[in-house]
């Protein structure tokens, strides 16, 4: 006899983790695939992707979502640069990305756009349930390629959080008509004290 049986499925809630990939697309996946909206983390996904491919992609999870990618160059670039088959050695460092800056390179938003991608796309494989991204407001910089790379993976819902999102609907608006995301840049800095501030 059993002493507990599971007779209907109970309502999870919604799962939003704001740290790096601690809300990878596993549990974003085993949410939505229970019918509640898995979210994703959106932050540094371009470091999460380039360390998975250092690490040798096992289970072959990254290289299968970046083979539906659209722009295979930009798939190729990113792989010949990150790519470690078999992993890295043990105590190798892994090979730095490129910070990002006002001005970007083509490579790290590459990188940005590629990671969006990839961990959207691993969170909707295989179910048809809801999946959504979270980007951290105070980290401008990555959201326009983040949020580029997930709503081409197919992204339903975009949260925006550490701050107050105000020009993040101008940003998508700008990425969704392929034009220049509208980004404004905040910069938090103390008055140094031999500086007037009247």
């Amino acid at each position: 006899m059993l002493p507990f049986l599971i007779t209907r499925i109970p309502r999870l809630p919604t799962v939003k983790i704001f740290n790096v990939a601690v809300s990878s697309w596993r549990l974003a996946r085993t949410v939505a695939e229970c019918g509640q909206l898995g979210v994703v983390s959106g932050t540094a996904l371009d470091l999460v992707l380039a360390r998975r491919l250092q690490n040798g992609d096992e289970g072959g999870h990254v290289r299968r979502a970046l083979h539906h990618f659209p722009d295979q160059d930009l798939v190729d670039r990113a792989l010949g640069r990150y790519f470690l088959d078999g992993g890295r050695a043990e105590g190798e460092s892994y090979a730095p990305i490129l910070k990002m800056t006002l001005t970007p390179n083509r490579s790290s938003q590459e990188l940005l756009i590629l990671g969006g991608f990839v961990e959207t796309w691993l969170a909707k494989e295989g179910h048809d349930g809801p999946i959504g991204i979270n980007c951290l407001e105070k980290i401008q910089l990555s959201t326009p390629g983040t949020l580029y790379g997930a709503m081409l993976a197919g992204v339903e819902v975009v949260l925006m959080g550490a701050g107050v999102p105000r020009d993040s609907s101008y940003s998508m608006t700008g990425v969704t008509s392929c034009s220049a995301p509208v980004t404004s840049q905040t910069s938090k800095r103390s008055p140094r004290p031999d500086c007037p501030t009247g």
